[in-house]
């Protein structure tokens, strides 16, 4: 009895200290895939575009052919200043420089209608996998096919880029201009089309005007203006910021990526309506502030 005990007891302990080695082992497996997760060396990048509109203008067409980002790789920090190591964007035709690499990102070629992508709208600009690291700026080479309309696409014009150089920079501060969600890195740009848009010699011509922003770090402002005859474009403002929002059927409106602050909102309506202004909207961090409905008054 105390034999057939005994090998029990052996048995068991066999037993247990298999089902532990398996369990240890699983384990150290699952360590093992998790960290190769982490440390394969790539994170995914999505990068989405909205815009600030201009008076006047119905259609802006920009045509974009390629979106990269420069990565640096490297484990020290740097102060911001020393990533400008192309003050003159003279890193065109370069792969690697002192502080990074660019990556290319996936995007679908072609022609996009900027003033579609407003009053909260936007659109899935560029995505992909590149190597982990500090994504302090982010190239944007254009086409030649930019064209504007001012009567919803029934005349078109040439929009000739203003420099004629093709690539536009935006610069970023790694955590005011990103948000971390489930690994992934995402980038929000606000294309300034009010910015962006110079009249000269006759001719129109696009010198883009793009800044990034996180929504989490910055504030939104909503409302509706009436009567639609009014025909009014909002401007909200400070000292230090200005956006601009074109409402849409319903007179409905939104502004993103506003600083956290004090704005005033000034309405240009259309004639026999008065311009009004309105004060001390506050804007806070990650926050959309919502406004009565405005009324203009002839």
């Amino acid at each position: 009895m105390k034999k057939s005990l005994r090998r029990l007891q052996v048995k068991t302990s066999i037993f247990t200290s298999v089902v532990l080695l398996i369990a240890a082992l699983f384990f150290i497996a699952s360590c093992n895939k998790e960290q190769s997760l982490n440390t394969d060396g790539k994170q995914r990048v999505t990068i989405r575009i909205n815009d600030h509109p201009l008076e006047g203008l119905t259609n802006v067409w920009v045509d974009v052919r390629y979106v990269e980002v420069k990565v640096d790789t490297t484990s020290g920090r740097r102060d911001d200043d020393e990533y400008d190591d192309d003050d003159n964007d003279d890193d065109d035709d370069k792969d690697c420089d002192r502080y990074g690499t660019w990556d290319t990102l996936k995007i679908t070629p072609g022609i996009y209608d900027m003033l579609r992508f407003r009053n909260g709208l936007d659109t899935l600009l560029a995505t992909g996998f590149v190597n982990t690291g500090t994504i302090h700026k982010i190239r944007i080479t254009l086409g030649n096919a930019n064209e504007i309309s001012k009567d919803s696409a029934v005349t078109r014009m040439p929009l000739s880029i203003c420099n004629r150089k093709p690539y536009v920079y935006v610069k970023l501060k790694d955590k005011e201009h990103t948000e971390i969600v489930n690994g992934e890195v995402r980038i929000q740009l606000d294309f300034d089309i009010a910015r962006s848009i110079s009249y000269r010699d006759g001719k129109y011509c696009l010198q883009p005007y793009i800044k990034a922003y996180s929504k989490n770090k910055t504030g939104s402002v909503e409302g509706e203006v009436a009567p639609r005859a009014a025909n009014a474009m909002p401007m909200l403002f400070n000292s230090t910021d200005t956006a601009y929002a074109l409402p849409d059927s319903d007179g409905e409106f939104e502004m993103e990526g506003l600083k956290p602050g004090t704005y005033s909102l000034r309405f240009h309506p259309a004639a026999n309506y008065r311009d009004t202004l309105l004060t001390g909207i506050v804007v806070k961090a990650g926050q959309e502030t919502e406004l009565k409905k405005i009324v203009l008054k002839q």
